[in-house]
């Protein structure tokens, strides 16, 4: 391979799977780990603001991945009542996606789980590519199917204690 042709698939590569002039911005990031309630639950408030410039059509994310656990994505515009946990702000030059998911585990359901134990369990899905960092953005862009990796938490705030 010649080293011209080397040296901009490094760069492609290396630009986070954007095109010249498409930016993606995290305006802000936080997660905020919650216990309490009834028999050990617990889990985590996530926050994302994500900021995409630059794009001819607009990008439309359908997943985040927290970890190892995927969180669907319901969106709604601005001005319409909200009823998912994604809001989507548009302007002329970018689009905004206030994504607000949490995460929820049961520790007395997982140590003692219902039902029968001969019955196979289906193992959850797994993050479509290996990233680092805090959350996986996945998100469809002219038909493809393409993934922004968030490497960290701006903004960590002191754990919420419920009775």
């Amino acid at each position: 391979m010649k080293p011209a042709i080397s040296l901009l698939l490094c760069f492609l590569l290396l630009n986070n799977f954007t095109s010249r002039g498409q930016t993606i911005k995290i305006i802000s990031s936080s997660e905020q780990q919650w216990f309490g309630g009834a028999a050990g639950r617990s889990g985590t408030y996530n926050h994302f603001d994500i900021e995409f410039k630059g794009f001819k059509s607009a990008p439309n994310p359908d997943t985040i991945w927290i970890g190892q656990e995927a969180c669907p994505l319901i969106i709604t515009d601005e001005k319409e009542t909200a009823t998912g946990n994604t809001i989507r702000f548009k302007s002329k030059k970018s689009v905004k996606f206030q994504i607000r998911v949490g995460t929820a585990h049961n520790q007395y359901a997982e140590l003692n789980p219902p039902g029968d134990p001969n019955v196979k369990k289906i193992a959850p899905p797994k993050p479509p590519v290996k990233y680092k960092g805090v959350a996986l953005l996945s998100y469809k862009y002219k038909g493809k199917e393409t993934y922004f990796a968030i490497p960290k938490y701006t903004v960590k705030p002191d754990a919420a204690n419920y009775p």
